[in-house]
Order: C-alpha cells, then sequence, then structure tokens
C-alpha cells in the first residue's frame, strides 16, 4: 500500500501503525514523488492526507488514476472539513478518518480498500481477457458477433451481411470458441463488460 503525506511525523506514526500488522507501506510526501518512484499497474491501496487533497481541489486522487494509478483511497483528515470529506466520499473513497485514528480503525480500513483492489483487479484480468480475445477474431466474426449479442437469427443475420446462412453458422461457431463462451448468453455478458458500444446497432 501507498501513504501519501506531507507531514514527515504522520508519515512515520502511519507507517509504524501499518507495518506492524505485517502490511507493506511505502511512504510518499506528495503525490509527484510517488509517481517519480512507482511504475504504473502497480497494485494496492492509497492512504492519503487530506489536506493535501484540499490544497489541489480533491485533485490528487485524479492525478494518480490519469498516471494509471486507479487503486482504492482512504483519507486521513486532520479537522473536520465537512464539504472535503463529504466530496472524498463523492469520489469514491473507501473512508474518510478523523486523526488521530487508532490502529485498528485504520487497519480496517486500509483492509476493506485492499480486497477492493483485489476485486478490481480481477475484473480488469478478466475484460483484459476479453479484449484478447475479440481482438484475435477477423473483422467478418466482429459483425457477426455484433448480430448475436443484438438477438438476431442466423437468416436475420445472413440477410443483413449479405452471406448465406450456412456461412453464419460457421462464423457463429467460430466466434463462440474464441471468445470461449457457450452461448449467446454468454456472450451478452462478455459484451457490457467490455462495454463496446460499436456491437450496438
Amino acid at each position: 500500500m501507498f501513504h501519501i503525506e506531507a507531514n514527515a511525523t504522520s508519515r512515520r506514526n502511519v507507517a509504524h501503525q501499518l507495518t506492524a500488522f505485517g502490511l507493506v507501506v511505502r511512504s510518499f510526501a506528495s503525490a509527484a514523488a510517488f509517481l517519480e518512484a512507482i511504475a504504473p499497474r502497480a497494485s494496492g491501496c492509497f492512504v492519503v492526507d487530506l489536506d493535501i487533497e484540499r490544497a489541489g481541489g480533491l485533485g490528487v486522487r485524479d492525478t494518480l488514476a490519469e498516471s494509471g494509478f486507479d487503486l482504492p483511497v482512504v483519507y486521513l483528515a486532520s479537522e473536520a472539513d465537512v464539504p472535503s470529506i463529504v466530496r472524498a466520499m463523492r469520489s469514491g473513497a473507501v473512508d474518510v478518518l478523523m486523526q488521530p485514528v487508532s490502529a485498528e480503525q485504520l487497519r480496517a480500513a486500509v483492509e476493506q480498500a485492499l480486497d477492493l483492489d483485489m476485486l478490481q483487479s480481477d475484473s480488469r484480468d478478466e475484460v483484459a481477457d476479453f479484449e484478447r480475445r475479440y481482438d484475435s477474431m477477423t473483422e467478418r466474426e466482429r459483425a457477426v458477433l455484433a448480430e448475436i449479442v443484438a438477438g438476431r437469427r442466423n437468416k436475420e443475420t445472413a440477410f443483413a451481411l449479405g452471406i448465406a446462412e450456412r456461412t453464419v453458422k460457421h462464423h457463429r461457431a467460430r466466434v463462440l470458441e474464441k471468445m470461449g463462451a457457450e452461448s449467446a448468453l454468454c456472450l451478452a455478458r462478455m459484451v457490457e463488460k467490455l462495454g463496446r458500444a460499436a456491437f450496438v446497432r
């Protein structure tokens, strides 16, 4: 996990609390320092000082996400700035904890964030696999896939694409095989996860 906080004493305290639970913590004074040291596609979560977010208009998380680090965030707040806390939660924060925070409270929030990252990572891997399968298809197979997802029968697909129904059946079998789908319903679910607007006719 990654901890971003300007105050050196607070960084040490938070790191001490989390490492005591066996968590690996890397601390940074700013988002810029983090981005200089860590390669994109890292996994884990962020613990971010809300004061840094206030100074940047709650933009640190956006900056990190735009750089490839779209990880769950736990914010630490030093004062009860309700508008900032509300904005942080609306931005998708896992939690906002008031300092001084107990070790158990911090641990619970971080573990929740790490669990969320694991779920998101599994989903990203699944979508990446669907993307690879889709990219392996020919242009004609992709056209047939779009027809299948639209709920059209083989005869309708053949008419729409100007090909023989037998050819549609061949392509349909290839589409199911390449996508690793057992049915048209499975294909529709894959397409929904991919979110490809081009499939919608």
